[in-house]
């Protein structure tokens, strides 16, 4: 290994221990690289976004383990969905593992997920038909003790996983919307599929708002921040705690002012 790719992997071996990270996780990660490829241009290095995800890859180990949102929304709209062609809309590094992931894609035409690393092929291949349910990829991450990890992102732009939380505490706020459209799966077979999603009752009445949320699991410090009590940069935060806090919330009726807020 050259000076300089060994001053890489050791840049970048950096950011990942001080976000928290540790050899043999189960990451799920959000992810905005604009200022870690700022970070490397300016130091001078020659790499692809495929070098960062190898690195972060190499510094897990066997038993790590990388998923990717890869969602898009346009089925929504388009009534089509390719597990193939459709592009993630989760920025380049989601886009870039969801190539390098292949076939590692889970099934839902809305949240899908490209995986790297040490996952259950059955877990990959489950036909969660419900985006956000006990079958999704968020509950496996929270059963396996994963973390999320978040790039330089507010939680507001991120935290899926409280959307989850939400559903499996069925939140009064919200219900489950079913949404139908062409589906293009591995061997090119098409078909009509209905998926759900947990969607907001009055969109007009309700705004997602987790500000409260994230304030919250910082002054708990239960966030593992590279900058202290940062959104910049690196943090992480295990799956389970999420899970555990945004349930204490849900419980007290507290939801009002730390997940939505109301007109």
């Amino acid at each position: 290994m050259s000076l300089i790719k060994n001053n890489f992997s050791n840049y970048l071996y950096s950011l990942w221990t001080a976000g928290g990270i540790k050899r043999g996780d189960k990451l799920l990660i959000h992810s905005n690289l604009k200022n870690i490829l700022l970070d490397l241009k300016k130091k001078k290095f020659s790499f692809t976004v495929e070098d960062i995800i190898f690195n972060l890859l190499d510094f897990l180990g066997q038993e790590g383990t990388l998923i990717f949102p890869s969602f898009s929304f346009k089925f929504v709209d388009s009534k089509f969905f390719s597990l193939k062609k459709t592009k993630s809309e989760m920025g380049i590094m989601s886009e870039t593992a969801r190539k390098l992931a292949k076939q590692n894609r889970t099934w839902h035409p809305i949240y899908s997920f490209s995986i790297l690393g040490n996952v259950p092929n059955a877990e990959i291949k489950k036909k969660n038909y419900s985006a956000l349910g006990n079958k999704s990829i968020f509950n496996w991450i929270i059963q396996n003790d994963g973390k999320i990890i978040l790039i330089d992102l507010a939680d507001q732009n991120s935290m899926t996983i409280y959307h989850h939380i939400e559903e499996i505490n069925n939140a009064d706020w919200r219900f489950h919307k079913i949404f139908e459209g062409n589906y293009i799966d591995w061997n090119e077979n098409r078909t009509l599929v209905k998926a759900k999603t947990f969607v907001r009752k009055d969109k007009d009445a309700i705004t997602t708002n987790v500000l409260g949320m994230q304030n919250y699991l910082m002054e708990k410090k239960l966030y593992f921040c590279q900058f202290k009590n940062s959104i910049k940069g690196i943090r992480s935060i295990k799956a389970k705690v999420v899970k555990t806090s945004v349930e204490k919330i849900l419980k007290n009726n507290g939801a009002e002012g730390m997940l939505y807020t109301t007109k």
